[in-house]
């Protein structure tokens, strides 16, 4: 099932909010792109801060972070996110994963 994000405004480092964005700018550095999921929290800077720290958080948990990207690849496939399969293979293959894993 795909979801259309398009009724929601996808904000980005110009167009969000004030408190978003210093967490949008950090996304943009890390991941080289904005993902429209994030775009979107953004109209909401308490929102996003919760869902970077909700991020933040599973770093910590017992998954490695090849482990984390091999999950969020298959997220992203399965929702056909272009974006977040190109974001998602960049830090897999930065996680350690070899390119037939990716």
């Amino acid at each position: 099932m795909k979801i259309s994000m398009s009724r929601f405004q996808i904000h980005d480092d110009l167009t969000a909010p004030e408190g978003s964005v210093p967490v949008l700018r950090g996304a943009l550095a890390t991941g080289g792109q904005l993902p429209n999921f994030l775009g979107v929290l953004a109209g909401s800077p308490a929102a996003l801060r919760g869902y970077a720290k909700f991020r933040s958080e599973l770093r910590h948990g017992k998954l490695t972070l090849p482990t984390l990207e091999r999950i969020a690849l298959a997220v992203a496939e399965h929702y056909h996110s272009e974006p977040g399969i190109a974001m998602h293979s960049r830090a897999a293959r930065s996680s350690g994963l070899a390119l037939d894993e990716v």
